[in-house]
């Protein structure tokens, strides 16, 4: 199942990653300007953030194995409808469904690993979860870029990939129990969406369950709003070429990767809150210097400490999220936190944007900081809420 979990997540990186180098021809091939092609980006992300939960619900329903393959099919199917048609309006319907299946894969991927490991060996798992979509990353743009050489839109051919993925997860993964299904069939309580949605809903009434929502914003937030405006700072006020910023962004994703895969031996050590403080606490101070001193080194040394902390948060804050989950509305729970994530995607690039067109851009670095330190009050009921996952866990 985790390896199932893995590959599926790197797989379903060909949705942007696979597609970035691709986008400048597409703008010229289809005479777009700069906003249309920002709704190539959000016209994927923003299903994720309105599905998310039914998603969820119908992996709760019919099963992982179920809603996960079928995800995977539609993810393949949508990424290469825009050969069929390649215009604007066609592409950004497909970006739209693909973007669905997207984040149904994501959760799944997450859930699935929580359904059969806990603590540090979960940690470690969702650790190779982030090392395989982060290989994703660095491979697949790659592949793009030879592939935009044949044809601008031949980079969608990568989403068949989900094709195999999805064929393996159905023979590999189980089925649902049996009495799950009879009782789906009979329409029982336990099985029906709403009861589920109950479920979900009467657990955001706890302050530490919600704030396990505020910090799966942060960290996208945080990580979208650096990865759109850190090559202009760095750029235009470190002094960095075009190339060095990429190298630089290329080497944080890569020390990312790197101390995800560390994060089962330290979650032995440290809670998982204590993990996530220390990840915040670096993000902030990151992003304060970033806003005072815009310097080659510190731009290079902040981002490199950036990349750390968000692999030991990424793992940190999924573990945490899989197994304070309602018993029976695992997936629904994630899905939630995942269409959550997605909004801390989209809302990122808007907030920083406008605040750069009242503040200089090294500002917006230091309003980010103060922001996430003012949020970070939200450790607190997250940390009551560990201390009682673990004395129920025994």
């Amino acid at each position: 199942m985790v390896a199932v979990a893995c590959v599926a997540a790197a797989v379903a990186t060909t949705g942007v990653q696979g597609l970035a180098p691709m986008l400048p021809a597409m703008q010229e091939a289809l005479s777009l300007d700069d906003a249309e092609v920002a709704l190539f980006t959000t016209a994927y992300l923003l299903p994720g953030v309105v599905l998310g939960v039914p998603a969820g619900l119908l992996a709760e329903r019919f099963g992982r194995r179920a809603v996960l393959c079928l995800s995977l099919a539609v993810f393949a199917v949508a990424g290469l409808a825009p050969l069929l048609e390649p215009s604007f309006v066609p592409i950004l319907v497909s970006r739209a469904v693909q973007g669905a299946a997207f984040g149904a894969i994501l959760a799944l991927t997450i859930t699935l690993i929580g359904d059969v490991l806990t603590g540090p060996a979960q940690a470690a798992a969702q650790g190779r979860r982030i090392v395989a979509m982060t290989a994703g990353e660095a491979v697949l743009p790659a592949v793009a870029g030879l592939l935009v050489a044949v044809a601008w839109y031949a980079p969608f051919t990568l989403s068949v990939l989900a094709v195999p993925v999805a064929v393996w997860g159905w023979f590999a993964l189980p089925p649902p129990s049996r009495s799950a299904v009879d009782r789906s069939v009979a329409g029982g309580r336990a099985a029906r969406p709403p009861s589920t949605l109950r479920q979900v809903g009467h657990s955001l009434r706890d302050g530490g369950i919600l704030g396990l929502q505020v910090l799966a914003f942060l960290r996208f937030f945080f990580k979208f709003a650096l990865l759109t405006y850190f090559p202009l700072l760095a750029v235009r006020e470190a002094g960095l070429s075009v190339a060095a910023t990429g190298i630089v962004l290329g080497a944080a994703s890569v020390l990312g990767a790197l101390t995800a895969a560390a994060s089962g031996r330290l979650l032995r050590r440290f809670r998982a809150t204590t993990v996530v403080a220390a990840s915040i606490v670096v993000t902030v101070v990151a992003f304060v210097v970033l806003g005072l001193a815009a310097q080659a080194v510190a731009v290079v040394v902040c981002l490199l400490a950036f990349g750390a902390a968000d692999g030991c948060y990424a793992v940190a804050q999924n573990v945490l999220v899989t197994e304070a989950a309602p018993p029976g509305a695992r997936a629904a729970f994630v899905s939630l936190t995942g269409a959550v994530r997605n909004l801390g995607k989209l809302a990122a690039p808007v907030a920083c944007g406008a605040l750069a067109v009242l503040l200089p851009l090294p500002s917006v670095f230091l309003v980010m900081a103060a922001a996430g330190a003012a949020l970070a009050f939200v450790l607190v009921p997250v940390s009551r809420l560990e201390t009682s996952l673990r004395r129920s866990h025994g």
